[in-house]
């Protein structure tokens, strides 16, 4: 990299940091809410700030107790009298091994012959230089 492009790199990411600096100041982020800001008196079927309802007890509030857990099963499922469970299905049936393959695919096809495109002939050789010269005539600048 170029100093120049590190000077507009570094140019550029210094208005940038003020571009946001800018906005922060202008608009600054809102405080969190705490949880005595966020639960208002009547919202919540438990007063804010206090412990969690007693179990089985209506909170303070007159929130609906929650529902009594259903009672236990009288019988265990595996209990002498309870009927066995069913056999598990049998396994699928294999399909008898074959022993044909597929056969093989054909070889790749192969290109037509390409022939050599013809090419220009080649310039003609140089002519040689004139006796006493150190250069081409063409070239040589008078002055």
């Amino acid at each position: 990299m170029s100093s120049r492009n590190t000077l507009l790199f570094g140019a550029a990411l210094a208005v940038s940091t003020a571009a946001i600096a800018y906005d922060h100041v202008n608009n600054p982020v809102p405080p969190r809410p705490t949880a005595d800001t966020s639960v208002s008196a009547g919202a919540s079927p438990c007063s804010a700030g206090a412990a969690p309802c007693a179990a089985g007890a209506p909170c303070a509030a007159g929130a609906p107790a929650k529902a009594a857990p259903p009672p236990p099963p009288a019988v265990a499922p595996c209990a002498a009298g309870a009927p066995a469970k069913a056999a598990p299905p049998p396994p699928p049936a294999t399909p008898p091994a074959t022993t044909q393959k597929a056969p093989p695919p054909p070889p790749p096809a192969t290109p037509p012959a390409a022939t050599a495109p013809q090419l220009a002939p080649p310039p003609p050789a140089p002519k040689p230089l004139p006796d006493g010269a150190d250069e081409a005539p063409d070239l040589v600048v008078s002055g």
